[in-house]
This record gives structure tokens, sequence and C-alpha cells, in this order.
């Protein structure tokens, strides 16, 4: 695990107690919103948009049950090139 990844663990078992809902923001591009969304295929997602079209930005709030189980998720939506994670 990368120090980056280690030190964002620490910081949200510091920050929640978990099980919690935790919103997870993403920019994504437009020609990869349909693998985004099968990552979160049973998750309601709210999206907007870019202004010309290029990107959507997509919200969604999700339970987790842990620090790991949300640095999984940033991981793997890592693996979908073009993505932001906010």
């Amino acid at each position: 695990m990368s120090k980056d990844y280690e030190s964002f663990l620490i910081a949200l078992d510091k920050e929640y107690t978990f099980p919690i809902k935790y919103k997870f923001k993403f920019i994504v591009p437009k020609d990869k919103c349909d693998v985004f969304k099968l990552l979160f295929k049973d998750e309601k997602l709210t999206s907007k948009i870019s202004k010309k079209g290029n990107y959507l930005s997509f919200t969604i709030d999700k339970k987790v049950l842990s620090a790991e189980s949300i640095l999984d998720i940033y991981k793997e939506v890592a693996t979908i090139k073009g993505v932001i994670s906010l």
C-alpha cells in the first residue's frame, strides 16, 4: 500500500465511526460513463454534465463498512482511464 493510501486510511479511521454513508464524487469522461456506471449498478447515482458535454460528474452516497472499503472503491474506479476522484 502506498503512503498516500495509508495516510488516507488513517485519516478516514480518525474521522469516521463505521458503518457510514460515504459521499463519493467523480468526474468521468463521457465515453467512459457506461463502464463507470457498471461499478455502481446497485447504487443511486446523481450526475451532472459539464458545460461542453465532455464529462459527467457523479455523486454516490454509499453505505460502507470500513475505511478499507472506501479505499477499495477508489482503487477500482482508478482502473478506468481518465476518471478524476474528488
